[in-house]
């Protein structure tokens, strides 16, 4: 039976179209053992495992092996085929289990079938995990690489992905989620961006990300590529923003949207640090109306273009239509909105040149904006997301990456901020650099 349900599951690995970035086949805890993470399984006080499956089972004998003092549980009968009895305990279910067990601190582990109810989840808040996340919290770092002989006694963790089609603040929040990630292990987070595909990399083997930030710690690039311990992001395979898979990235997403509700911006703008032309160019290009006192001004984040309810239905990425607001709405809430504060003008970060014109009609001369590349998308289009439409050249990327950062700048310098969806990059990035500065924000 065991076998027939390893056979199942790996069809079924076959047909799940991409749901997980890993897989291990071939799992050999033995041959990597000095190069597992394991911070999620040391901080348990004991396991309980729903279903015996190849995963379960192997975690399950790794800690045996490992931690003989904790007490491992399964929820399934065919794991007394598989294990002395001494050594575990069966239950007949969750109910039983907990009813005769003491529970606190316990990991309970699903089957990886399961794993797309548990994507969603907080692990860290609920203590439920599938087997692959488990998997991943100890294999995620498992190749480590010599350079050279720089740094002895460090480990440097390489953060050089691929950002594929990332946008400028899912590279930062990412990045960030990574370095933090980095920290709470001991070791040295150095930016590599360099590769291709990168929305704003100008030239490959360029470093993107000192375009516009500070080294994210005291060791150059330079030396890291010299040094005695690396742990290669890409080398690992990991993905910038692994949020179904790796759960310490998961538990640090989380904290992020902690620290932007309660205390935006306290580590995370001592972390991502604009460098100094970067600060040269967003003070310098200020819109003179942010200098006036007096003035007060209403910052409104109109995100449009692949965000509309047509093009996410084209990408399937369209869940509840009534989180995407038509835009007469948010015209309406932005003239209330502007009354009720007392704002002069209206400052309007959009992308979207049909959503940037009925602005420029509702508000005329008492509309703010920063000049730059908009486009229109129509559901016929073969581009589905803006960086696609926008077609820019190397030589353009650069530039346009340092005026939509123009736009958040003179977003976080408002004095109240409203935003047609949660969690955008604007709306994320304005609040961060506001730093809890604004007298009133609403999503719309």
């Amino acid at each position: 039976m065991f076998l027939l349900s390893f056979l199942e599951n790996k069809l079924f690995d076959s047909y799940r179209d991409g749901l997980l970035f890993h897989e291990y086949w071939e799992i050999d805890f033995d041959s990597d053992i000095d190069n597992l993470d394991f911070t999620l399984l040391d901080r348990a006080n004991g396991f309980y495992f729903f279903e015996l499956e190849e995963y379960t089972y192997e975690l399950a004998q790794l800690i045996r092996r490992r931690y003989p003092e904790k007490r491992i549980c399964f929820g399934d009968k065919m794991a007394r085929e598989f294990f002395p009895e001494s050594d575990i305990k069966i239950y007949k279910g969750h109910w039983e289990f907990y009813e005769k067990e003491n529970p606190v601190g316990y990991l309970y582990v699903n089957s990886k079938r399961n794993q797309t109810d548990y994507m969603r989840t907080i692990p860290y808040l609920t203590g439920h995990y599938s087997s692959i996340q488990l998997m991943e919290s100890l294999l995620w770092c498992k190749k480590r690489v010599r350079m050279g002989n720089k740094n002895e006694g460090k480990t440097i963790f390489l953060l050089d992905f691929s950002t594929s089609a990332h946008g400028m603040v899912d590279i930062l929040k990412y990045g960030y989620i990574w370095i933090m990630i980095a920290r709470s292990r001991g070791w040295i987070p150095v930016m590599k961006l360099d590769r291709f595909p990168n929305q704003y990399l100008e030239q490959e083997g360029e470093n993107m990300w000192e375009y516009f930030f500070d080294p994210v710690s005291e060791i150059s690039l330079a030396d890291a590529m010299q040094s005695a311990e690396v742990v290669s992001a890409w080398e690992n395979e990991l993905s910038l923003g692994d949020s179904t898979g790796n759960p310490y990235f998961a538990d640090r997403l989380l904290m992020v949207f902690q620290e932007l509700e309660f205390s935006p911006g306290k580590t995370f703008n001592q972390i991502v640090r604009k460098n100094r032309e970067l600060e040269q160019f967003l003070e310098e290009n200020l819109l003179p109306e942010f200098r006036i006192e007096g003035n007060r001004i209403l910052g409104v984040v109109a995100r449009g273009t692949d965000s509309t309810k047509e093009m996410l239905e084209k990408g399937s990425g369209y869940k509840d239509s009534a989180k995407v607001k038509g835009i007469e709405q948010v015209i309406r809430r932005s003239r209330e909105c502007a009354a009720i504060w007392n704002c002069n003008y209206i400052f309007v970060a959009t992308e979207d040149e049909g959503y940037f014109r009925l602005f420029s009609d509702a508000f005329g001369e008492a509309l703010l904006f920063v000049e730059q590349k908009r486009v229109e998308m129509d559901v016929n289009d073969t581009e589905v997301y803006i960086c696609d439409k926008l077609g820019l050249k190397n030589t353009e990327k650069r530039a346009f990456a340092k005026q939509y950062l123009l736009a958040i700048y003179c977003l976080s310098k408002c004095h109240v901020l409203i935003c047609n969806r949660k969690h955008c990059g604007a709306d994320f990035l304005s609040r961060m650099w506001n730093a809890g500065q604004y007298e009133y924000k609403e999503i719309v």
